[in-house]
Parts: structure tokens; sequence; C-alpha cells
């Protein structure tokens, strides 16, 4: 299993239902989370879980609404859920109930 931080987990955690691009997920985690990351720091936290096979980038499409830029979105892959159920697996057994 890949080692990954509290940040990480809830990134993946915000991830796991919807691919988002980078202000959604600092919302996501700053929202719904014990955690709270800033937007000037996440992009490179993203990148070390792109290295790491955790989650996935794809850019969108262009719009004039963006000024012709493209968002970048991120999504878990397999190997993310992985991790991220195995922590919940591992975090129940430890409190003694599921995590949903």
């Amino acid at each position: 299993m890949v080692s990954l931080t509290m940040k990480e987990l809830a990134i993946l955690a915000a991830l796991e239902t919807d691919r988002l691009y980078g202000l959604e997920i600092v919302r996501e985690v700053n929202q719904h989370n014990f955690v709270s990351i800033q937007l000037g720091r996440l992009y490179s936290i993203l990148s070390g879980m792109e290295k790491k096979g955790v989650l996935k980038s794809e850019e969108g499409s262009s719009t004039s609404k963006r000024g012709g830029n493209k968002r970048r979105y991120y999504s878990i892959t397999g190997a993310g859920q992985d991790c991220l159920d195995q922590y919940r697996s591992g975090l129940a057994g430890t409190l003694g109930f599921q995590l949903v």
C-alpha cells in the first residue's frame, strides 16, 4: 500500500464520486474534512499523488469564459481507491465501527 498523508486521503475521498478541478477539490476537502488545503499548495500535492499512481489528470475543453484556457480535472485511480478502502478498513478496525 502507498503511504499517504491525511490531506492526500481527504483529496482521494473528494474524488471518489466525481472528477474535479483544483478549486472544486479545495472546496470539497475544506467543507467535508477536518484537514484544510490552500489552493497554492494543492497542485504540488496533486503532482505527488499522480506520481504515486493514486490519481490521474486530464485537460478539459477550452472555453471562451476562461479566455481559451483549459481546466485540469483529477480523478481517483484503482490504486487510489484501494488505498482509500484499506485506510477506511484499518481505521474501522481500530475504532470498532465501519466508516462510510
